[in-house]
């Protein structure tokens, strides 16, 4: 194959077509026109541009002997061999595969530290691919072989450069036909992810069967405790929750609170010091699971207990007290998450755990909430007498924000008179005629849970954009300043 610009003009130029072998006429001499080769007869000779193309193609490769090869592209194996420099390339050599011939398009050869050589078939893409029956042969001959496609080049103005490029640089235009070395990778790896696979199911099978023995284990026992109601295997229950709470295997608390419901294990609980011990225990370590248990039906089981003139059982008593902290938690949790603090001394997680840890703060929130569900013995005046008297005498702390919550609600009865005493009139002139010292933990407590009592009045400060983030120094102010607290619960009910 030769240019038209390094040849004589006219027949001295000694050409023929490469594809049908008739003599050329080189037109190189003129300004006007491209030079070209024509046909000496005037021939319009269709494949003259696919045969030299794939010709030129050819000798080029022989020449520089480097070829830029593909990526090999296995299912389990990936490799980027790059480019490759041959001692030797021939074109057009025959082979006999059984039956078949075949005559790759150019043949490098390429030899090893010991001297051994290695052959790569090239294929070269005009017009024609590798069709499946040759790769078929191909792949028997254990030979290595690649096929490039010039295909795009044939309409252009391709010349040396343009297909040096294509052979020496890209690799996107290359494929394996066949690579037995990566193959023979790729079906080792195939092998290997088979049997992982087949290892890693029959683990699984094993994995559940044992998470299965052990669930019907930890099943039996609660539903033991569950009809028994003992305070021993109550005890062993928690022991067990506390080895491993955080364990990645199933534990009891799977058994105990199916999908973190807590309202189910309180419907299925011994109503008595064991179940309470038991669920405060299960508080204690997943009290942030606390908040994908249904809120409406909380609120749904805790309303069941309103206007109930008739005194609770003790049972009842027990479920209630479950109710009202459950709900609190909720609360609590739920804030913790909305405000997504990631500091130690984070506020709202210090609050959750010393209200589950810490007996008299449990205590004191229970009998401030208690008003809001009729606890004990139902809405009568009565109730509201006996509660308010229990506070005032036994813990003052509490007294400016049970009166606090009373006033914000509309729903209780205005008869507030227990026997000879209007008790709300009691409360009101114990606290206007008492220093009332409060227990900071559950003030921060109920002002986050009951917000509503403790509304912002009407002033001239600005209150707090609804988008504006609370910093951790911001909330552990408010545990001192009442103008600061109002604003943030002003703000809190807003957002």
């Amino acid at each position: 194959m030769i240019g038209v610009d390094n040849v004589s003009n006219g027949l001295r130029c000694g050409c023929i077509c490469p594809h049908c072998k008739e003599k050329l006429v080189a037109k190189n001499g003129g300004h006007k026109k491209e030079h070209h080769f024509a046909h000496y007869s005037g021939a319009d000779c269709a494949g003259a541009r696919m045969t030299a193309l794939h010709k030129l193609s050819q000798q080029i490769l022989a020449r520089d002997k480097i070829i830029m090869l593909p990526d090999y592209q296995g299912e389990f194996y990936y490799n980027e061999p790059g480019s490759i420099s041959f001692e030797e390339i021939y074109t057009e050599k025959t082979y006999y595969i059984g039956d078949k011939q075949i005559r790759p398009d150019c043949v490098g050869i390429k030899y090893d530290d010991k001297n051994t050589p290695h052959e790569l078939w090239i294929e070269i893409l005009v017009t024609h691919r590798v069709n499946e029956e040759k790769q078929n042969y191909i792949k028997k001959s254990s030979t290595a072989c690649i096929e490039i496609d010039m295909s795009d080049l044939l309409n252009t103005d391709y010349n040396e450069d343009s297909i040096s490029h294509r052979l020496r640089v890209e690799k996107n235009n290359k494929k394996w036909v066949s690579c037995p070395k990566y193959d023979e990778i790729n079906e080792y790896k195939r092998l290997r992810a088979e049997q992982e696979e087949v290892e890693q199911l029959r683990l699984e099978k094993e994995e559940k069967l044992r998470q299965d023995a052990l669930r019907c284990q930890y099943q039996k026992e609660t539903d033991l405790w569950c009809d028994s109601g003992k305070k021993e295997l109550a005890n062993t229950i928690i022991n067990k929750i506390k080895e491993d709470p955080y364990s990645e295997d199933i534990n009891i608390y799977d058994v105990l609170v199916p999908q973190n419901d807590f309202m189910e294990y309180i419907r299925k609980s011994p109503k008595n010091s064991g179940g309470l011990d038991v669920f405060y225990t299960l508080l204690n370590y997943y009290y942030l699971d606390v908040t994908v248990t249904n809120f409406q039906d909380i609120k749904r089981r805790l309303r069941s207990f309103q206007y109930n003139t008739n005194l609770l059982s003790k049972e009842e008593q027990i479920e209630l007290e479950e109710l009202i902290t459950l709900r609190t938690i909720y609360i609590l949790a739920s804030q913790r998450d909305k405000y997504q603090y990631t500091d130690t001394n984070d506020l709202y997680k210090t609050l959750i755990k010393q209200y589950i840890k810490r007996e008299d703060i449990r205590t004191e929130i229970l009998m401030v909430s208690s008003v809001l569900y009729h606890h004990i013995a139902g809405a009568d005046s009565q109730t509201f007498g006996e509660l308010t008297r229990e506070i005032i005498q036994h813990h003052p702390s509490l007294t400016k924000l049970y009166l606090a919550i009373i006033k914000s609600q509309d729903k209780y009865p205005n008869d507030y008179t227990w026997g000879e005493h209007n008790m709300l009139v009691e409360l009101q002139q114990y606290v206007d005629n008492n220093e009332i010292i409060e227990n900071k933990e559950v003030e921060q407590i109920l002002k986050i849970c009951y917000s509503f009592a403790f509304k912002l009045e009407q002033s001239s400060s600005e209150p707090m954009n609804r988008n504006e983030t609370i910093s951790q120094s911001q909330i552990y102010m408010l545990d001192n300043e009442t103008d600061e607290w109002n604003k943030f619960n002003a703000w809190y009910k807003r957002s």
